[in-house]
């Protein structure tokens, strides 16, 4: 029997082009952050790293689809109808811009989702992301990148994008309330975060370690 997996595409992008270039850079630093023990063996941080690689890929397979802004514009039916009408008889495509949609809310989703999981893995709390993320902005500032900010605009974009696809009962029929590079820009700002805290608590550990050894 012919294993389907052998039947599915892959495709190459070029990661110096700027559509690109951070997306695959942001894989990069996933994959280096793996290779530190201790986050390794962490289930937490290894379940949000997971999922934040596959926000990556839902965001690298729209842009290589032809994803196109909505902003302002409604929801036209003739593409749906036609997808329908395939899918009916069984012919499933993986191409076109109703596609390259389906992957962009699929990286709002998961995105959505991480921002309050990293909220709570970074600060140790357990409440609501409008109580932790004055907490994580005060620790990134004197703690973690001291002197710097950390400021989720971003991440509030695609949080509100993801709760009107959730909530709403029209969802995204008029318009999307964001555009691209904002769901773009909401991955460099998790992954500023994930960084920062991830340095920080290496330097604490290997404090510590050092400080019982003497």
């Amino acid at each position: 029997m012919t294993n389907p997996s052998d039947k599915i595409p892959t495709f190459q992008v070029d990661s110096t082009e700027s559509a690109y270039a951070k997306l695959t850079a942001h894989a990069q630093t996933i994959e280096q952050l793996l290779t530190v023990p201790w986050i390794s063996t962490d289930q937490n941080v290894v379940g949000a790293l997971d999922e934040l690689l596959g926000t990556i890929y839902s965001l690298i397979i729209a842009q290589h689809l032809g994803y196109k802004d909505r902003v302002g514009e409604p929801i036209v039916i003739s593409p749906i109808k036609a997808r329908a009408n395939a899918v009916g008889n069984g012919v499933i495509r993986m191409s076109g811009t109703w596609m390259a949609g389906y992957y962009m809310n699929s990286g709002i989703y998961r995105t959505a989702s991480l921002y309050h999981r990293v909220l709570k893995i970074v600060t140790g709390n357990k409440g609501r992301i409008g109580t932790l993320t004055p907490i994580a902005q005060q620790q990134f500032a004197t703690e973690w990148e001291p002197g710097k900010t950390w400021t989720p605009t971003n991440l509030e974009l695609v949080r509100k994008e993801a709760n009107r696809l959730k909530h709403v009962e029209k969802g995204l029929y008029t318009s999307r309330g964001m555009y691209q590079q904002n769901a773009l820009n909401a991955v460099d700002e998790l992954i500023e975060l994930l960084k920062a805290w991830c340095a920080h608590r290496q330097i604490t550990m290997a404090v510590t370690s050092k400080t019982s050894a003497v």
